[in-house]
């Protein structure tokens, strides 16, 4: 058994090793776990907002569509034409899309101009009826959440150097932030960004420090985690370096942060611990294997134990296996949903945890199992979104047994962990899926876009689909076709 979750971790760390080169090369958004493909938003009444890709002639064009709640394209048959794009996959890494909060959205996407050398990537806001309110070029975008007003943050990493680069764009393109941006230091690695419901943004980052070993050889590690408020007026709210929010053992990793805005300025963080080398005498690696959680409020002051509320699933659980990949959404009511996989049983499985506004765990001590597939094709493929009611909807991917198609899976709990749909969940499509995203359609429901390719970098195909709160779909057996 150990075997095989040690052969399980060592495909794992091959797949996340791969990603990071890509990521590191041609600036990816960490805080995607499907990063190509189409793209969705809700758009605020149940209906939804994409982009995706067309290809036609040899070429590579970018739309965005907006389907109605009934299931009808509100802006034609094949949506509204924002610009060229390239074929080189690594262009999907880029597209993004968020909601202005008053039925259109906001899109990003990469275009290779012929007398270019490097790629840019275009922001655009689309009001309601389609109509382009305002454009804006960039060198590279990696990632892009809603300021909560109407506009838009935008990280940016301009000639791949490694410094991000904030852009604040209000709801009619101005800068509130000035033309330049806000440069974040250059310390640390693998940035989360998150609105912090006030106009702001607040970003987490990891650390890791090497020391010379007593041993020829056998250098010790620490890692850290930090996190840093720039408030709605440009201002870091948390000194120049942000706050220290957790420090490691020596030869403990930190990895695969991720946060979420609290909604009140505060922010909720979590990442995942491992232990590598010579470890503290008295410790199990097992125990050491484990997600942390800390919420910290708009004063930069935190709320929950000194270094984060651990999960303990493995010791909980009561065995040793790898945990992978933690995400979180709010609950709400001032705590956290978290989402990963883990092998458990042997191959990936999907668990949830929720904890309270008072740092309490509320779940069952393990977590609570979300999907079993029974294959390792959920990974790096699983997204979450809230359902509005203290609960989340969960995705992964599957394989369909019959045709060996890679599938989507969808899962509703309630605010009690309990599963509100069926076994594993909806399928959303078992037709084969080159990338995904997810929504939520803002009554309790889910909306899911996917794309069909023989290559996973790109689509040749889109489709939508919306499940509701009650699990039916809503939009036909198959979904939409964007691009009939």
């Amino acid at each position: 058994m150990k075997r095989l979750l040690a052969i399980g971790a060592v495909v794992l760390a091959i797949i996340t090793l791969a990603a990071t080169i890509i990521c590191v090369g041609y600036g990816c958004p960490m805080l995607s776990s499907q990063p190509y493909g189409p793209k969705v938003t809700g758009d605020g009444s149940g209906g939804a907002i994409t982009v995706y890709e067309y290809t036609q002639n040899g070429g590579l064009d970018i739309y965005a569509q907006k389907i109605s709640p009934d299931g009808k394209p509100a802006w034609g048959d094949r949506g509204i034409f924002l610009g060229h794009s390239h074929s080189q996959f690594y262009s999907f890494f880029n597209l993004h899309i968020v909601s202005d909060g008053s039925g259109g959205a906001i899109i990003a996407w990469p275009e290779l101009p012929s007398e270019q050398k490097s790629s840019i990537t275009h922001v655009a806001r689309l009001d309601s009826k389609g109509n382009m309110v305002w454009r804006k070029a960039f060198e590279s975008v990696y990632h892009m959440i809603s300021d909560s007003a109407g506009g838009v943050i935008v990280a940016a990493v301009p000639g791949y150097e490694g410094t991000i680069v904030l852009h604040r764009i209000g709801p009619l393109g101005n800068s509130p932030w000035g033309e330049k941006g806000i440069p974040l230091s250059n310390q640390g690695n693998a940035r989360q960004i998150a609105g912090d419901g006030t106009g702001g943004v607040v970003v987490v980052r990891q650390e890791l420090e090497y020391q010379a070993g007593s041993e020829p050889g056998n250098a010790r590690t620490q890692g850290r985690i930090y996190a840093q408020r720039i408030d709605s007026q440009g201002k870091l709210s948390w000194g120049l370096d942000g706050i220290l929010l957790y420090t490691t053992g020596e030869n403990v990793y930190i990895e695969e942060s991720h946060i979420i805005g609290d909604g009140s300025g505060g922010a909720i963080a979590t990442w995942h611990q491992w232990p590598s080398g010579k470890i503290e005498e008295g410790m199990p690696e097992a125990f050491l294997n484990d997600f942390r959680t800390q919420k910290v409020a708009a004063e930069g002051n935190t709320l929950w134990q000194p270094d984060g509320v651990p999960l303990e699933i493995v010791k909980a659980a009561g065995g040793f296996f790898p945990v992978f990949n933690p995400l979180l959404i709010s609950d709400g009511a001032g705590g956290a949903i978290i989402v990963w996989e883990d092998m458990r049983k042997g191959l990936a499985s999907i668990y949830a945890q929720r904890i309270g506004a008072d740092g309490a765990v509320k779940w069952q001590p393990e977590g609570v199992e979300v999907c079993y597939i029974k294959s390792n094709a959920s990974f790096i493929f699983r997204q979450i979104v809230s359902d509005g009611q203290g609960g989340a909807l969960i995705s992964c991917r599957f394989k369909n047994a019959e045709n060996g198609n890679q599938g989507i899976l969808v899962q509703r709990l309630n605010s009690g962990g309990g599963k509100v749909w069926p076994g594993n969940g909806i399928v959303a499509t078992d037709s084969g899926t080159s990338g995904y995203s997810i929504a939520s359609d803002g009554q309790g429901g889910v909306i899911v876009v996917w794309g069909i390719d023989k290559a996973i970098f790109r689509s040749e195909k889109a489709y939508v689909q919306r499940i509701d709160s009650e699990g039916r779909l809503i939009w036909g057996d198959k979904g939409i076709q964007l691009n009939p």
